[in-house]
């Protein structure tokens, strides 16, 4: 599949199937975060992998809107960018995120 395949093929998934999510499968999408670039190659993204149910409910409760669909989900990667290693970090952030979400979608799996 060529990336414009991928790209057109991606959607905001809001609703899950309840199917695990493939340890290779999740490799791959936190691989494809880190190959974002970022200002100055300073990489001040990390990324923490939540699995826990408990967690999720209350990720899933962390805003009044847009959150809800993580209690469904079966897993969340949580991107927290560092300002103090680059005051772009919210761009380099987006733009990794941006590569997970085609990287979910090239796997077949949804994404949000």
């Amino acid at each position: 599949m060529e990336l414009i395949d991928v790209m057109l093929k991606r959607r905001s998934t809001r609703k899950f199937n309840g199917e695990p999510v493939t340890k290779d499968g999740l490799d791959r999408i936190l691989h494809a975060g880190l190959l974002a670039p970022t200002s100055r190659n300073r990489k001040p993204c990390n990324f923490m992998v939540v699995g826990r149910r408990e967690t999720l409910k209350e990720l899933s409760e962390s805003k009044d809107h847009g959150a809800k669909l993580i209690e469904g989900a079966d897993k969340a990667i949580v991107v927290v960018g560092d300002a103090m290693i680059a005051d772009t970090w919210i761009e380099d952030s987006s733009i990794a995120l941006t590569y997970m979400h085609l990287m979910a979608s090239e796997l077949g799996l949804g994404s949000c």
